[in-house]
C-alpha cells in the first residue's frame, strides 16, 4: 500500500479519485488547496496527483515549491486537469510526468497513473541525516541529555555511555534549540558508541516536528547519511502473518531483503516474534495457476498507524528468491494459498 496525495479544489473530484485509488488498496491524503497540501507532506506521500488551476496558489506553484523541498523534492507527481494546454509545457520540462491526465478521466487512467508514480518511486530510502553540529540532544529515561549523531523519521542514534538491552522500551526526550519532544522508543542497537532507538507509536505532531527538524538540519549543512541506507521497494501484494493469535491476512507496503512494512489493523507488539509468508513461485498445474509460499521468522521493530515494520531473521535462500520475485514485478499482486 502506498500513500497518494490528491490536491483538487473540487470535492467531487477528490471523492472520485479517493474511491478509485482506495479500490486498489492504497491510502489517500486529500487537500483542497496548496496550503492543505503543505500540511499533508508531513505524512511523506509516495506520489501526488494535482490539479493545475486552484484558488490561491496553483498546482504548478505547489510543485515548484515541492521540487525545492530538501527531503521530498523527488516525490513523483502527475497533473490531473482540464487545462492540459497549461500543464503540458511544465510536464515536458520535468516538473511532473510522464504524462498529463485529462478531466474527465477513466478508472484505468488513474490506476495506470498511480502505478507509474510508484514505479518512479520504487527505490526509496528513509531520510536519515548525519548531524555536523551538536545541536540535537536526547535523554533516555532519567539519564542526562547526550548528543544525537543521526536522526530520521523512524528513530535516532545518541552518543551515551548508558547501557540498555536490545528490545528494551525507554522514555526518550529530544531537545533541538527551543523545541522539546517526548516519545516512547525501543532500543534497536547497543554499542560502545551509544544507543540506536526506534520511535514507538509517534503521533502526527511528533512526526511533523521531526521532519521539520530534519529540514532545518539539512539547510544548516547536515548531510544525508549513506552509511546505513537501506533500499526498499514499494510493493502492493498479499501476505500472511502468523503470531500467537494465529494466521492473519495482510498486505505489504514495502519490502527489502532485510525486512518489510506490513499493513494491518491488528499489529503485534513491539519486539514480538512473527512468521511472515510471502508469495513464492507461480507455476501451472494443468489449467490452474498456483503460487507456493515462502516463510521466514521476523521481529516487529516499528509501529505506525496502519501497520508495522519487521526485520527478517535468517531468511532462507528460497525466501530471498521470493523477495526478489516480488520486488522485480512492479508490485503486481499474487494470490497466496496456505
Amino acid at each position: 500500500m502506498a500513500r497518494i496525495l490528491v490536491i483538487d479544489d473540487e470535492a467531487d473530484v477528490r471523492r472520485l479519485l479517493r474511491k478509485l485509488i482506495e479500490a486498489d488498496g492504497h491510502q489517500v491524503l486529500e487537500a483542497q488547496n496548496a496550503a492543505e497540501a503543505q500540511g499533508a507532506l508531513a505524512w511523506r506521500p509516495d506520489g501526488v496527483l494535482v490539479d493545475v488551476s486552484m484558488p490561491g496558489e496553483t498546482g504548478i506553484e505547489f510543485l515548484q515549491k515541492l521540487r525545492a523541498h530538501p527531503t521530498l523534492g523527488q516525490t513523483p507527481a502527475m497533473f490531473v486537469t482540464a487545462h492540459v494546454d497549461r500543464a503540458l509545457p511544465l510536464q515536458q520540462q520535468g516538473l511532473a510526468g510522464p504524462h498529463v491526465i485529462h478531466k474527465p478521466f477513466r478508472h484505468e487512467e488513474i490506476r495506470d497513473a498511480v502505478r507509474t508514480l510508484l514505479r518512479c518511486r520504487r527505490r526509496r530510502v528513509e531520510a536519515r541525516v548525519r548531524l555536523v553540529r551538536e545541536t540535537v540532544h536526547a535523554a533516555v529515561d532519567d539519564d542526562s541529555p547526550a548528543v544525537v549523531r543521526n536522526l530520521s523519521p523512524g528513530g535516532l542514534f545518541v552518543e551515551t555511555k548508558s547501557r540498555r538491552s536490545l528490545g528494551q522500551n525507554v522514555a526518550l526526550f529530544i531537545t533541538y534549540l527551543e523545541t522539546q519532544l517526548a516519545c516512547r522508543a525501543r532500543v534497536t542497537h547497543a554499542g560502545r558508541e551509544g544507543l540506536g532507538l526506534a520511535f514507538i507509536d509517534p503521533g502526527t505532531t511528533f512526526l511533523t516536528t521531526i521532519n521539520a527538524t530534519i529540514e532545518d538540519l539539512l539547510t544548516e549543512g547536515s548531510q544525508s547519511d549513506d552509511r546505513r541506507r537501506a533500499t526498499r521497494t514499494l510493493v502492493s501484494a498479499a501476505v500472511i502473518i502468523a503470531d500467537t493469535e494465529g494466521r492473519k491476512d495482510a498486505r505489504l507496503r514495502d519490502l527489502s531483503l532485510t525486512g518489510a512494512f506490513i499493513v494491518t489493523s491488528n499489529a503485534p507488539a513491539m519486539g514480538a516474534q512473527v512468521f511472515v509468508y510471502l508469495p513464492g513461485y507461480t507455476f501451472s498445474e494443468g489449467t490452474r495457476r498456483r503460487s507456493e509460499v515462502r516463510g521466514c521468522p521476523a521481529e516487529v521493530v516499528r509501529h505506525e498507524g496502519d501497520g508495522f515494520g519487521c526485520m527478517f531473521r535468517q531468511p532462507s535462500a528460497e525466501f530471498r528468491m521470493a523477495i526478489e520475485d516480488l520486488t522485480s514485478s512492479d508490485g503486481e499482486e499474487m494470490l497466496v494459498g496456505i
